[in-house]
């Protein structure tokens, strides 16, 4: 892309575009290659599960590359966003989409993800799709 499109409102734009009239989606058609699924997610995963939850991701997401930041709350705990005080956590980020293979459908893999986030004592940021 030209340099002067390489902005989030332009690429805001060309998502509505996409989710509104499914352009790539038909040339995906097109090609006979499989649907996709928009896996966009935010987790927080505590710093002792993160060795359980990648190889996890790697064989039920398998999207590259993922973002890994460490935090920490320090205080008091957020009401709206439980965190352990004092507990390192890693956010795990990955935006993108992944093959629906055949069986499966639009969601299940958002679905396998928010599934086994409890069981890490881990989990999402609510700003993307959610199917709890």
């Amino acid at each position: 892309w030209p340099r002067k499109y390489r902005r989030s409102d332009f690429y805001h734009r060309i998502v509505g575009w996409e989710n509104r009239w499914g352009f790539a989606a038909k040339i995906d058609e097109m090609r006979g290659e499989l649907p996709r699924e928009r896996v966009v997610q935010d987790v927080e995963v505590p710093l002792e599960q993160l060795e359980t939850f990648m190889p996890w991701f790697d064989e039920h997401v398998g999207m590259t590359p993922v973002w890994v930041c460490p935090l920490r709350l320090r205080g008091d705990a957020w009401p709206l966003y439980q965190l352990e005080p004092n507990r390192t956590y890693v956010n795990v980020g990955f935006w993108g989409t992944v093959a629906i293979t055949p069986g499966r459908a639009d969601g299940d893999v958002n679905r396998d993800i928010e599934a086994v986030l409890p069981t890490m004592h881990g989990h999402k940021s609510l700003y993307s799709d959610v199917y709890y």
